[in-house]
């Protein structure tokens, strides 16, 4: 998803370039060249990786339409494996901390979630899904510690999904979606509605994803005999200001 560039511009430059001497910083990747005078080089820095994963957002394209987030609601289906399977609890996690924007000029798109402002089990989410409430406050703030955890969410403290082009024809966005350090691409089909003025003002969609695809491994208990089931479904509606 993200893309790191590096430009540089140079004007007359000699046929040969003075010997140099300079330094190295490694641990900030910072590369210090000296040279005559005449012919001097601005240091050159490069952020860590990490942090242009997960430092910053995307810029707005003029023009894009952004993501309400009051109204807008994502939901991850969480099921149970393993062989105590029966004792375990099936979960919804809900993001209504949606951040994005969608360019209909240049049929991209791109939004974001905070892991850490998940919640777990909403009672409503649950009765319109028929699925019991049978956790108390503590065992689900004990379930989204773990989710935390399984997703490494200190170090990686969002989702990222990054729409790169959107088929009319097909109803088929093009997504390269981020979890933790890892992303994969998926053609994912949606729903759009447009206004009297032909702006998009909703997008929905359901797809399913397996967790070990983005090298995340499964939360497991009692050796392994209860577990998260590796495929989740995940459901989104945006709605676009």
């Amino acid at each position: 998803m993200i893309t790191a560039i590096a430009a540089c511009t140079a004007t007359q430059v000699p046929d040969t370039i003075p010997p140099a001497s300079g330094t190295w910083d490694s641990k900030n990747l910072v590369a210090n060249i000296y040279l005559p005078a005449e012919k001097t080089i601005s240091p050159i820095t490069f952020n860590p990786l990490k942090q242009n994963l997960y430092s910053g957002k995307l810029m707005v394209p003029s023009g894009a339409s952004l993501i309400n987030s009051e109204k807008s609601l994502l939901t991850v289906h969480v099921n149970k494996a393993g062989l105590l399977s029966f004792i375990g609890h099936q979960h919804i996690i809900a993001s209504r901390d949606l951040d994005g924007w969608i360019d209909e000029v240049k049929n991209q798109g791109y939004f974001s979630f905070d892991i850490a402002k998940m919640t777990v089990d909403e009672p409503a989410l649950l009765k319109s899904n028929l699925l019991p409430d049978e956790l108390n406050a503590s065992e689900k703030e004990a379930t989204k510690q773990n989710m935390m955890k399984m997703l490494d969410a200190k170090s990686f403290p969002n989702v990222r999904v990054l729409v790169t082009s959107y088929d009319i024809k097909k109803s088929m966005i093009h997504a390269k979606i981020t979890v933790k350090d890892q992303m994969i691409e998926r053609d994912l089909l949606v729903k759009v509605t447009k206004s009297a003025s032909n702006k998009i003002t909703n997008l929905t969609g359901e797809t399913r994803l397996k967790l070990l695809d983005f090298a995340v491994e499964p939360f497991s208990a009692l050796g392994g005999l209860l577990s998260v089931n590796d495929e989740i479904v995940i459901e989104w509606k945006l709605v676009f200001k």
